[in-house]
């Protein structure tokens, strides 16, 4: 599918942002002045609204961030990274011309952000960091408020009084709005060069969400205590957008992160919503999920890690987030490498019987110093803590946690001391590398096959694929002939959504773009823009 770009005549004349009460209340004062120096010509008309949409691209970066929900303010005492904003400085010269400079320099002189001069260039082995912006303490502290109290409502009731208000600015300049515009097109034309994010755009064009079955699924949540009134207009935003497609070009979300994962709209939706009224060409659909995938993934993983260093002075290959570095000392290669794979083969064993969470469960219910019988669930959520989290940790306010470890130590001590390596450098690593492993597998060789052999829309929501529902049955039987050819200990499960089954709560605070939503404001997501994997920066 070839990208058209959105003629100049079909843009929209008028573009509505939304900015912090204090923000905007201060910025018409500033846009009064400047227009009582400058004259109200089209010049000025672009300068001023170009420092409007700079002040909002700052908002949506930073009300996309779940980080910064655990910030109260920002003085002395509050490191500036954790508020800063990197802004890539080809891109802001696509939005705001050869100027941009004057004005980030104009609303720095003016109180309104804070800047850097420092950026990183970056190489083949790290990513580079754009220079850095922020709003400076007063309107800082003001969002912080607003993004904490956004945060208490959504994860305890909606009783929670949101702490301050946004108000809308409408952006009118021609060059600010053909500038912006452009670039959307452009990245969303340079987006379709990548093979993968092209067959998920075709492929989602085909679903859509019956609004009637929404309606009864809402009802039900309510009904049982899931839903607030709250998260239902999040959720209900969500719908529109999607549903949107056909009127507004930049509905359809896309994105492919640097970990292989796509996140789509259907990706972000509840999973209930998923299941009752997500449809394929009006038809119902189901998804086949892989079981346990992370862990079943971590057993190629440690595979990877001895074939890397199966001959001597072998360096790792590909493309990888884990810096695999040995661990043995010298004299102990063949040694350490024989324990290793003794462990994995025990590991692998249990994974490949389905009974890894069992086992951690009998282990920890004999452990003296948890004092407990340990459930299944608590034994996963135990384990899945340890694997992905960061080495130290404080044992005594996590028990559990703490015992799996011990567990580690005593049963697999040549595995652990592998995971350590792994995650050397950072404790995600593995969590990446598996992500990766994972997006290889459905994306290299599930989809091909269901278009090639099944021929019908599909859309993916990370380790599973949703597929009308008479596909279902091939399409299980597709993914374990494809992880059999890996090796993976693992299964597959179809789930017709029979059961609504509670999903996880979403990280990111997304009433803000509700509340644009609502407005009748359409927005894109300005964040894509934010911190580009830099090669170099002006």
């Amino acid at each position: 599918m070839l990208f058209v770009a959105l003629p100049t005549k079909m843009r929209p004349r008028h573009y509505k942002i939304l900015l912090p009460e204090p923000v905007l209340n201060d910025l018409k004062v500033l846009i009064t002045d400047y227009y009582r120096q400058f004259g109200d010509s089209k010049r000025s008309r672009t300068f001023v609204d170009s420092a409007a949409f700079f002040l909002s691209i700052l908002t949506n970066s930073l009300v996309s961030d779940h980080r910064k929900n655990e910030v109260t303010s920002l003085d002395h005492r509050v490191p500036k990274e954790h508020w800063c904003t990197h802004l890539y400085s080809p891109i802001l010269r696509d939005i705001f011309g050869n100027d941009y400079l004057l004005v980030v320099g104009y609303l720095a002189e003016k109180g309104f952000v804070g800047r850097s001069n420092h950026y990183e260039i970056g190489n083949g082995n790290c990513r580079g960091r754009s220079k850095a912006y922020w709003f400076t303490a007063k309107y800082g502290t003001y969002l912080a408020k607003y993004l904490n109290s956004r945060s208490a409502r959504r994860f305890s009731n909606e009783s929670v009084k949101v702490f301050g208000k946004f108000r809308s600015y409408t952006i009118k300049s021609k060059t600010v709005l053909d500038r912006w515009f452009a670039v959307l097109e452009k990245r969303k034309e340079d987006s379709f060069l990548d093979p993968i994010v092209d067959t998920c755009y075709k492929n989602l064009e085909h679903f859509s969400i019956d609004t009637k079955a929404a309606d009864a699924t809402f009802e039900k949540l309510r009904a049982e205590g899931k839903m607030t009134n709250y998260k239902e207009k999040l959720e209900r935003a969500k719908i529109q957008r999607f549903n949107d497609v056909g009127t507004e070009p930049y509905a359809m979300y896309v994105k492919h992160d640097r970990y292989g994962r796509i996140h789509t709209n259907v990706t972000c939706m509840k999973k209930e919503l998923r299941a009752s009224a997500l449809r394929c060409d009006g038809k119902e659909v189901g998804e086949v999920d892989i079981k346990s995938s992370q862990i079943a993934f971590i057993v190629p993983v440690f595979k990877r890690y001895l074939e890397v260093f199966a001959e001597e002075d072998c360096e790792p290959s590909g493309d990888t987030f884990i810096q695999f570095r040995p661990f043995w000392r010298e004299g102990q290669r063949e040694h350490t490498m024989e324990k290793m794979s003794g462990e994995l083969n025990v590991f692998s064993g249990l994974v490949n019987s389905h009974q890894i969470y069992e086992y951690f469960a009998k282990e920890l219910s004999e452990d003296f110093d948890l004092d407990k019988t340990v459930t299944r669930d608590e034994a996963k959520s135990g384990l899945v803590s340890f694997l992905f989290s960061p080495r130290y940790f404080d044992e005594e306010r996590e028990p559990v946690r703490a015992a799996v470890k011990r567990v580690w130590e005593d049963k697999f001590p040549t595995l652990l001391r592998c995971l350590y390596s792994m995650k050397q450098n950072c404790h995600a690593a593995l969590a990446y590398e598996l992500q990766k492993v994972e997006s290889n597998f459905i994306f290299n060789r599930v989809c091909p096959r269901i278009t090639n052999e099944l021929g019908c829309p599909f859309c993916t929501v990370h380790d599973s694929v949703i597929v009308p529902k008479e596909f279902c049955g091939r399409l299980k039987k597709i993914m374990d002939a494809e992880l059999a050819k890996l090796g993976i200990p693992t299964i597959t499960e179809v789930e017709y959504y029979d059961m609504v089954e509670a999903s996880m709560p979403c990280l990111v605070d997304e009433g803000f773009f509700a509340e644009m939503t609502r407005r009748g404001i359409k927005t894109v997501d300005i964040a894509d823009l934010i911190d580009e994997n830099v090669a170099i920066d002006e």
